[in-house]
């Protein structure tokens, strides 16, 4: 952490499904499953991407990540439970120091006017920063706990090139740290990591096959 002492989890979408400026939230704090509230993390451009970022014990906290037509939500992601990484440092909460990624994407490959997608060719890939090692796949399960949306636990995980996606475990840690919000859009970090979320799962979209 080059001497920084911040503790932060991170959410970030990124949109690869049409031609556009969309918004993007997530789900706001809460201690039992996932609360009704939204917070914006801004407005998304075609191939771009934006997050935002939680600190305290609002780290732990359930939450899925919400596209918008408009005023239409368009896409909701399976829900992201943070669980600690039994790879990493001790950390305070379950998602410390972690950044998820939820990248909306459209596969339909003959498409004439990129500003559309049917809804049959909507799709999400979901990618999480190594904890230790990279995670990403189908299912917002491999990155560290996750339940389909409305569903079961999801099942999909991504295999890294080499090597193996790493698992995590465990369960938050109790404590009375404060909770602090903020937009990191001016972050390099957090751009750099938007980035290359986009880039891991356009490569892994293309080297699995996972575009069908």
């Amino acid at each position: 952490m080059c001497g920084g002492t911040g503790k932060w989890v991170y959410f970030a979408a990124a949109n690869l499904l049409m031609d556009k400026d969309m918004d993007a939230k997530y789900s706001g704090d809460s201690e039992t499953g996932v609360a009704t509230s939204k917070t914006s993390i801004g407005k998304i451009g075609f191939l771009s991407g934006d997050s935002k970022y939680r600190s305290g014990k609002a780290m732990d906290d359930s939450r899925a990540v919400y596209l918008y037509d408009s005023a239409k939500v368009l896409m909701t992601s399976d829900t992201i439970t943070p669980t600690k990484s039994s790879g990493m440092a001790t950390q305070d909460f379950a998602g410390q120091w972690r950044f998820y990624t939820i990248v909306f994407y459209c596969n339909k490959f003959d498409r004439t006017d990129l500003t559309t997608c049917p809804a049959d060719n909507r799709k999400m890939f979901y990618v999480g920063d190594p904890n230790p090692a990279p995670a990403f796949g189908t299912t917002a399960a491999i990155m560290g706990g996750g339940t389909a949306a409305g569903g079961t636990a999801g099942t999909a995980a991504g295999t890294a090139a080499g090597g193996t996606a790493g698992t995590a475990a465990g369960t938050a840690a109790g404590g009375t740290a404060g909770t602090t919000a903020g937009n990191n859009s001016t972050t390099s970090m957090a751009k750099s990591k938007v980035a290359c979320s986009l880039l891991a799962a356009l490569a892994c979209l293309t080297t699995f096959g996972m575009w069908s």
